[in-house]
């Protein structure tokens, strides 16, 4: 918890002259803590861990705020492909988020955390995952994003297609290291 706050005060000093960043900080943090922490809400315990699709659609906020509503509060305006990359980078985390919660089957059943994975079954987590890193494909496409992004894209698929209960918890991360590979070669050749 302490750990926490600091993580929460330290910026502050720094984001204090920008009330933009400052809200898309403590909405991010806000979301994590309400990710992290069970909180009383109406004298109930609430997390968003714990309820479907709640984890998975406010990681996916939490990683995709930063990159396109930072350089629009620099600015002091929000332009169109703020919120092109916004919905990008949302539609690129949530289907690995929900492939981490296959990663977490048995787990999850054994707390009682409903997933698309425990819900649905595997194949249609497959399904879905593939289903939802088109919608980042077409405005990859679109908007002549970087070549790096779509090949990433095309390889998330095929790691999708070989998602198995029996794999080992290193596979999952394939997924994570493979966009921060793109990110990085992206960054430094602009490709």
């Amino acid at each position: 918890l302490y750990g926490s706050l600091l993580f929460l005060t330290c910026p502050l000093f720094f984001l204090y002259h920008n009330r933009y960043l400052l809200l898309i900080y403590f909405i991010v943090a806000g979301i994590g803590l309400l990710y992290s922490y069970k909180v009383a809400i109406f004298g109930r315990p609430f997390r968003f861990k714990d309820k479907f699709l709640v984890k998975n659609l406010s990681s996916a906020v939490m990683w995709a705020s930063p990159p396109a509503f930072v350089p629009a509060a620099l600015r002091g305006n929000i332009w169109p492909l703020d919120i092109v990359s916004f919905i990008v980078v949302f539609f690129i985390v949530v289907p690995i988020e929900i492939v981490w919660d296959v990663r977490d089957i048995e787990g999850d059943k054994r707390f009682g955390i409903k997933t698309i994975p425990n819900v649905l079954g595997i194949q249609w987590t497959k399904i879905i995952c593939i289903a939802l890193f088109c919608i980042p494909g077409f405005f990859m496409l679109k908007f002549s994003f970087f070549k790096s992004s779509l090949i990433a894209l095309s390889i998330s698929i095929a790691l999708i297609l070989m998602i198995k209960e029996s794999r080992g918890p290193m596979f999952y991360h394939n997924l994570v290291f493979l966009w921060c590979g793109t990110t990085i070669i992206r960054l430094v050749f602009d490709v």
